[in-house]
Formats: structure tokens, C-alpha cells, sequence
């Protein structure tokens, strides 16, 4: 599965920079004219296409009761 953070970025930074842009332009992520660089585009990308954590994972890994980290 590529839906993680660091299979996207593997399969997606053999691209090269004009390949990577029009992809982007093709997902209708960025717009055409001024182009961003390669790192933005790759973090544009990925953000849009890996997978979240659920927000009921997320609130079941949370504490019970506060901690320090919390508290201060």
C-alpha cells in the first residue's frame, strides 16, 4: 500500500520536477504559472494523499486523566 508518508514520498520524488507539476495541475492542487519548488511540491502531494488517523483513534489514544505534558 502507498498511502503512508514515506511510500508517497518514495514513489513520488523519482519524479521529475515538470512531471511532478503537472501532476499537481492535473489533481487541480496547484494552479499554472508560477511554479513552487520540487519540496513544496512533494509536501502539497503528500499531504493531500496519505492517510489520516481517525479522529476516534486519536481521542482513544489520549489520556484518561491529564498529565504534566497536559497540565503545563
Amino acid at each position: 500500500s502507498i498511502d503512508s508518508r514515506a511510500a508517497l514520498l518514495k514513489h513520488l520524488g523519482n519524479l521529475n520536477d515538470v512531471s511532478l507539476h503537472k501532476l499537481c495541475e492535473h489533481l487541480a492542487l496547484v494552479r499554472e504559472g508560477p511554479t513552487q519548488s520540487r519540496e513544496e511540491l512533494l509536501e502539497i502531494l503528500v499531504a493531500a494523499h496519505e492517510k489520516r488517523l481517525s479522529q476516534l483513534q486519536v481521542i482513544n489514544e489520549m489520556p484518561l486523566y491529564p498529565n504534566e505534558h497536559l497540565l503545563w
